[in-house]
């Protein structure tokens, strides 16, 4: 996740989803995106969010996969301890 860092909050957020998405479908876990980040992709970025909803099969498994990339779980989210809504980094 370090080569995140200094890039634009889009670029993060497509480039956190792609990772994800490989290590999950190594799973056969297929993660659907959903909700804000869904719509600033269709909108061409004219509509913002500053997360990343996702639907996804096999939640056990994939809790795993996500810890493994440094999330922790506060509630039903995960949260990455480098990341702060405020400043987007």
């Amino acid at each position: 996740m370090l080569k995140l860092k200094g890039k634009p909050k889009f670029e993060r957020m497509l480039t956190t989803d792609a990772i994800l998405t490989e290590l999950l479908e190594q799973q056969q876990i297929r993660p659907i995106i959903v909700g804000g980040l869904s719509i600033e992709i269709y909108t061409l970025q004219q509509y913002t969010t500053h997360d990343i909803d996702l639907i996804i099969n096999g939640s056990a498994q994939a809790s795993d996969v996500i810890k493994a990339l440094g999330f922790e779980r506060t509630g039903k989210d995960w949260l990455h301890p480098g990341y702060t809504k405020e400043t987007g980094h």
